[in-house]
């Protein structure tokens, strides 16, 4: 005969197992967003593809008229002292005089086995005159953890950027898991966790992302972040159609490319690389 204990013990788990399911929905939901983006088939396509004689030239877009316009790729490696292996590695775009137009660093770490690995990175966009900057820089990263074997890119990706992370490929990663415990309330932990992460994301867009292992339940802190971030992107883009955030205060999340969605990248690439048709030199580290 069941006790009374034993009794709320199997009604709160149920409740937990529904949430679960709940949550393994609003993920899978989360990932229909990844590669609906007109950016990706456009800047992949032969109207973006250089096939002029200057040397590192590539093709970004013209913010007003959308019309293919020229950049130059310049590339700098340097070792990193006291990280033996390591290699931090910066991809410039310039434009007609030289100015930069954007940046991205990453670092590059050979394994004791031989492998590599790629450390989260920064990117830095200096004009509004282009689009598709953040793209193209974008594409180098993968085409060179493509070229090293890489199985996975690690990004921190702030508040405003989310979206953009998403629809390139980029998925929240399970990363601090909070154990449930009888008698918690879901609705009084998320007040009490996520206030802090919130900032200007309102309270309600933080639906709790709970998962199970071993029969017991968890609440993943970064994909609850990563998915209250993703939502309010998303209605900030629908209520004042612009083409890029330029502000969101909120928690950053951590997000990664590997797996299928790396693969389709791959894919993606087919015909289209960068680093190949420049012939950088890009041996060691």
């Amino acid at each position: 005969m069941l006790s009374v204990k034993n009794t709320i013990t199997l009604s709160l788990n149920s409740k937990l197992a529904e949430a679960a399911e709940k949550s393994r929905r609003i993920m899978q939901k989360y990932k229909e967003n990844a590669f609906k983006s007109k950016t990706i088939s456009e800047m992949l396509s032969d109207k973006f593809e250089y096939k002029g004689k200057r040397p590192g030239i590539i093709y970004i877009k013209n913010a007003k008229n959308g019309r293919p316009v020229e950049a130059k790729l310049v590339v700098d490696r340097q070792y990193i002292a006291n990280f033996p292996g390591a290699m931090q590695e910066t991809y410039s775009l310039k434009d007609d005089y030289n100015r930069l137009i954007g940046e991205k660093t990453f670092i590059v770490k050979r394994n004791n086995d031989g492998t590599y690995r790629m450390l989260p990175g920064e990117m830095v966009n200096y004009s509004r005159d282009f689009s598709g900057v953040g793209f193209r820089l974008d594409q180098i990263q993968i085409e060179r953890a493509l070229m090293l074997n890489i199985s996975a890119i690690p990004r921190d990706a702030t508040a405003k950027a989310t979206l953009y992370h998403t629809k390139m490929g980029f998925l929240p990663v399970e990363n601090r898991l909070v154990e449930l415990r009888d008698g918690d309330n879901l609705d009084d932990f998320v007040k009490k966790e996520f206030n802090s992460y919130r900032k200007s994301i309102p309270l309600e867009k933080f639906v709790p992302i709970v998962v199970q292992k071993d029969g017991k339940f968890y609440i993943d802190i970064n994909k609850t972040i990563a998915n209250a971030n993703l939502q309010k992107c998303k209605e900030i883009i629908e209520r004042t159609k612009v083409r890029r955030i330029l502000a969101l205060e909120a928690a950053m999340s951590y997000l990664r490319l590997g797996g299928e969605e790396l693969m389709r990248w791959k894919k993606l690439l087919e015909g289209h690389s960068i680093l190949e048709r420049l012939k950088i030199n890009l041996s060691g580290p």
